[in-house]
């Protein structure tokens, strides 16, 4: 499966040109225009945002997760579960 999706991935920019609206431009094929004509300044700028990006995005789930386990399940009484060895 991984091998597959490897290799259907070798593909990603031009599949997207085929299902894309006309007049859209994707980052993909906008970083893949950059690299070819060799637009040096304007691809790190590209690669910046898209690191910031990516960093933005796992601090966010980073902090959506540690609320969540902060929280925890508790039932109605307020008091923690046990876990269903049912001590009673």
């Amino acid at each position: 499966a991984a091998v597959a999706a490897g290799a259907l991935s070798l593909h990603e920019i031009e599949a997207s040109v085929i299902v894309q609206p006309a007049g859209v431009d994707l980052l993909a094929q906008g970083v893949l225009g950059m690299l070819h004509y060799a637009r040096t300044r304007e691809l790190a700028a590209a690669g910046i945002v898209v690191i910031s990006i990516g960093i933005a995005l796992s601090i966010a789930a980073v902090g959506l997760m540690a609320i969540g386990r902060d929280r925890g399940p508790t039932p109605r009484g307020g008091k923690p579960h046990d876990g269903g060895r049912g001590t009673g």
